[in-house]
């Protein structure tokens, strides 16, 4: 058992701790959290002996603390007890307190065991301290440590380029910088930030994390991960950094921007938010398990993104550390469940008929749910001027017409003439024209015109050719064809007379039916609908038709099975062997609605109609006026301008589209259990302890307005914890998701709540929040390290330097070509594809891809726009650390491994930029290129020592490569571009082999 003795000479033995020292959330409850709060924390099913540790009075009331009295106090009785049946953590629990943990809690009870509320639920306070440098400064003199000298200019000018743009300065920046900065530093630091912050490079920098937060992909994720455009959304983060656009506001856009009053286009693009997360098309899958998944992903990824809340433990139970419950993760869920979606998009219509509702109302609809089209600018513009060139022939048409009376008697006249012909003589009714396109990539059809094979009417037939394979080529009838009484089908054929086929076949598909309508010419050899041979789904109409000439062939669409009343929807032209030419094919028919068909159907009605008032008679002057020969070059330039512009609208680029709908029931399903539905109905609220009382409304707006309030403790300061973090490689608290019990205890609280006040009180503004931070001398210290600081602060925690941090995935590949000269700096648009490994893309399925890069100067964009594949996550970007994006991520792992070395060896990418920067060095001149290759790219000279390695290497590689002058050729080949013949290939390889290697320097990729 435990001797209170034992516990006292411990006391005796932990040294550096003084009453005033130990902070409950500082010091004791993370110790409490890791090791105690599973058991006898705020989950009462996991909750033993009915002792709860994270409320002060209860463990009080237990007797697990008694202030003052360690040796009174249960706690410390079982914590250092022997007995396994008696020690706390058990063993069980495979927890353990260390020796140190076990000395902070006693010391911690003598000095009186009092609680404090959890330092990111609590309002961020203004410290005495008004500025960053004040506050650093204070904690470093407790330390006795101080702030570290500047940087070299070139050094500063080099982070502050990274930090803003990702980009590195030239060498014409460079020097001016540091010219400048010699007579006035702070002012030239100052006009420095001011430049690089109205870059429009600095929107593509900060979006690059925040695309992490948002899971970003040009892929739907899971099962096939097929393509889904969402471009738009990253140019709509892009802009709003580049505008300065309030971050509350930019948090309020991007969860309910589509509830926004007269939301613009821009609101409406921040709103696919909350849908760019995965979804499956996987064939099997439960609609009610995919909504619960999409559902809770929305909670994880508005939780982690904006609250730094691991509210994701809540969704099976209430959490086992913070005071989230289950019934707060599900009242998060119902706030998302207005928007319009689908669980499984696997094409069975289940929302067929709300989905037309809104296509009337100008919804657009992809595979993957609703979207919205949005123009580049070139696209607007083109718009623009088709709106006005359509305007203007459509007031055209409503100018007078000489004539126009007797002209249109003369028609009315003609149409009624035409009706009453009824019963005289059938007409044909083209439902296929010859001039409709066959399918891309369907082997073995293609259209054909006059001058290359035979066409019956019109400018094309379409051919179809087949070696004993089955083919078949479905059309479908836009609009579908009711079929009339005594109806007979058609189809003009071709047949080469030196490659007949085995038999041919017409095929019909009538809507709410099947494929069951069936009729052929020549051998049984097709296969469709064999088995009930002799009837409409398989009838025998003769022989094969002859060859060399076109043939009619007719069939009564009551013998196939297809009567009047029925619509077709579809046809299709089936052959086995042969050659066949298949031109224009419809119904032969004798009906009133045929015979006027090409008119509308309250024109038709007017025209037979015995007794006119005149307003009917307007009726048919109007729409004479629409068909009349005199304006028929008007009409076909205004067919031609909406023909230009619907083409135009097909190709916008889109992105997901959040559309808000009725509310769905939202229950708190046990264990996070889809099947269990005996959860109580919940309705939206945020979390219940974190609103102290008050209540908000119901809709995402609602939701987005309480984030993003100066009021809300959680917000700004995670936001400014990131920024910080991106600043100097580690946040002020350090998991930069977590702000929770399990999350760190701030190492500078003060400095943090000043920057979250500030921020709040400069209207949210980001690039108020930077000017702050990067105009601090915190910031502007050197990360060199000097004495034994890097073993005392391994991670810069007390920030007496700056520190070196390796640069991003996107920025690695970056930094090459712009130093190369062959980056292109254009702004938006679709993603791109970098070269990749041959056969990556191997294990991709449903449906099986091949990569394809980019060919042309999408080859040269920023990291920023590389096509982002969930699964299949480009290799670069993958060995750089970025993440698949499957899921929010709010940071990003930090690896260094030879891989990472072996693709800026290898990678295409680099090498080609090598090249181009090869290239460069020696335009400028043949002399010197080690010392201005590494002043280029490090914004340095090279020292002697780097310098006698380096003009080593250089000679050996001449060397090599003059021995090996295909080897030279091969080397400087790789890439889509083409290496300059302005030297000889040796010269260039050498060359373009040591830029390669000065590339591949951790300094090159390193901000310091």
């Amino acid at each position: 058992m435990f001797e209170p003795a034992v516990a006292f000479s411990l006391i005796s033995v932990f040294s550096g701790l003084h009453a005033d020292e130990l902070k409950y959330g500082r010091d004791i409850r993370p110790i409490l959290s890791g090791k105690c709060f599973f058991c006898h924390g705020t989950d009462p099913n996991t909750r033993e002996g009915d002792l709860r540790l994270d409320i002060r009075d209860e463990a009080l009331d237990s007797g697990a603390f008694v202030p003052g009295k360690p040796e009174k106090s249960e706690l410390i009785t079982r914590i250092f007890s022997t007995d396994p049946d008696e020690v706390m953590p058990t063993p069980k629990s495979h927890k353990t307190l260390t020796h140190q943990e076990k000395e902070i809690l006693t010391e911690w009870i003598k000095q009186g065991a009092e609680y404090e509320p959890h330092w990111a639920y609590t309002s961020p306070q203004k410290p005495a301290e008004p500025s960053i440098d004040a506050l650093v400064e204070k904690s470093l003199q407790s330390e006795n440590l101080k702030l570290a000298n500047p940087p070299l200019p070139s050094v500063l000018i080099r982070r502050l380029h990274f930090d803003l743009t990702g980009l590195p300065p030239t060498p014409t920046e460079v020097a001016a910088f540091t010219k400048d900065y010699q007579a006035d530093p702070a002012k030239t630091v100052g006009q420095a930030i001011e430049q690089l912050l109205a870059s429009p490079h600095f929107g593509e920098r900060m979006a690059s994390s925040w695309l992490d937060l948002a899971r970003f992909a040009d892929t739907v994720g899971y099962h096939g991960d097929q393509l889904r455009s969402a471009s738009p959304y990253r140019d709509y983060v892009i802009e709003s950094f580049n505008q300065d656009l309030p971050y509350d506001q930019f948090i309020i856009e991007q969860l309910a921007g589509d509830l926004l009053p007269n939301a613009t286009l821009s609101q409406q693009v921040a709103a696919s938010f909350s849908r760019l997360n995965q979804i499956s098309a996987e064939g099997g899958i439960q609609n009610a398990e995919y909504l619960a998944k999409y559902q809770a992903e929305r909670v994880r990824s508005t939780s982690a993104a904006f609250l730094g809340s691991t509210l994701a433990c809540a969704e099976c139970h209430d959490h086992k550390f913070d005071p989230f419950t289950a019934k707060d993760f599900y009242s998060m869920a119902a706030f998302f469940s207005d928007i319009f979606e689908k669980g499984a998009y696997t094409g069975d219509g289940r929302y067929q008929e709300s989905e037309k509702k809104l296509q009337d109302q100008g919804v657009s609809f992809d595979r993957w749910g609703p979207v919205l089209k949005v123009p580049t600018t070139t696209q607007k513009t083109q718009l623009t001027r088709l709106d006005a060139n359509i305007r203007e022939q459509e007031a055209l048409l409503k100018k007078p017409i000489p004539n126009f009376e007797p002209n249109f008697q003369n028609w009315l006249k003609a149409e009624r003439t035409n009706i009453s012909a009824l019963n005289e003589k059938p007409v044909d009714l083209l439902l296929v024209e010859e001039s409709m396109p066959s399918p891309p990539k369907l082997e073995g059809i293609a259209l054909v015109t006059k001058d290359k094979g035979p066409v019956h009417l019109g400018s094309h037939s379409r051919f179809q050719t087949s070696n004993n394979q089955l083919i078949q080529h479905i059309i479908g009838l836009k609009p579908p064809y009711l079929l009339q009484e005594n109806d007979a089908l058609y189809a003009w054929v071709h047949l080469d007379p030196h490659k007949l086929p085995k038999a041919l076949m017409l095929q019909f598909h009538a809507e709410g039916s099947t494929w069951n309508h069936r009729v052929y010419w020549g051998s049984d050899a097709i296969e469709y609908g064999r088995s009930k041979k002799g009837t409409a789904s398989y009838h025998y109409a003769g022989p094969l038709p002859d060859g060399g000439k076109w043939i009619r062939l007719e069939i009564p669409a009551a013998t196939i099975g297809l009567k009047a009343g029925k619509k077709i929807t579809h046809a299709a032209y089936t052959q086995v062997g042969g050659n066949i030419h298949w031109d224009d094919a419809g119904v032969t028919t004798n009906s009133p609605a045929a015979r006027l068909a090409h008119l509308p159907a309250n024109i038709a009605k007017l025209i037979t109609a015995e007794n006119l008032a005149p307003k009917d008679f307007d009726s048919l002057r109007n729409h004479y006026r629409t068909t009349a020969p005199t304006l028929a070059g008007v009409r076909d330039k205004l067919a031609e301008l909406k023909l230009e512009k619907e083409t135009l609208h097909k190709g916008l680029p889109t992105v997901p589209a959040t559309i808000s709908a009725k509310q769905r029931t939202i229950k708190i399903l046990p264990r996070g259990d889809w099947t269990d539905q005996s959860g109580e109905v919940v309705t939206a609220s945020p979390p219940e302890f974190l609103m102290k009382g008050k209540k908000i409304g119901t809709t995402r707006l609602d939701l987005a307005k309480w984030i993003a309030s100066a009021d809300n403790p959680l917000t700004a300061r995670v936001f400014v914890n990131r920024v910080w973090a991106g600043l100097f490689g580690t946040g002020l608290s350090n998991n930069l998701g977590d702000f929770g019990y399990q999350g760190e205890y701030p190492s500078h609280p003060e400095l943090l709540d000043w920057l979250a006040i500030d921020f709040i009180e400069n209207n949210w503004s980001v690039k108020h929040l930077l000017r702050t931070i990067l105009t601090s001398r915190t910031y502007l210290q050197s990360s060199t390290s000097t004495g034994n600081l890097i073993d005392r602060d391994p991670h810069n925690r007390l920030l007496a330097r700056q520190s070196q941090i390796r640069l991003p995935a996107e920025l690695v590949r970056d930094n090459a070509l712009a130093l190369s000269g062959l980056l292109d700096p254009t702004i938006g648009g679709p993603s791109v594809r970098p070269y990749q490994p041959k056969g990556y893309y191997r294990h991709l399925n449903f449906p099986r891809r091949t990569y394809a890069p980019s060919m042309d100067q999408g080859q040269y964009r920023r990291g920023l726009y590389t096509h982002w594949q969930r699964s299949f996550l480009h290799p670069m970007m993958k060995n750089f650390d970025a993440p698949a994006r499957e899921e929010c991520a709010t940071s990003r792992s930090k690896s260094n491994t030879p891989l990472q070395a072996l693709t800026l060896l290898n990678d295409p990418s680099f090498n080609e930029a090598a090249r181009h920067l090869a290239t460069q060095l020696l335009r400028e001149s043949p002399d010197n290129l080690t010392q201005r290759a590494v002043l280029h790219c490090l914004s340095r000279s090279p020292s002697e020592e780097e310098l006698k390695i380096l003009n080593r290497f250089f000679t050996n590689e001449k060397k090599r490569f003059t021995e090996n002058p295909e080897l030279a050729q091969e080397f400087i080949s790789i890439g889509h571009s083409k290496p300059t013949t302005d030297f000889p290939a040796p010269q260039l390889a050498a060359t373009t082999s040591l830029a390669r290697a000065i590339l591949n320097l951790h300094e090159t990729i390193t901000r310091y």
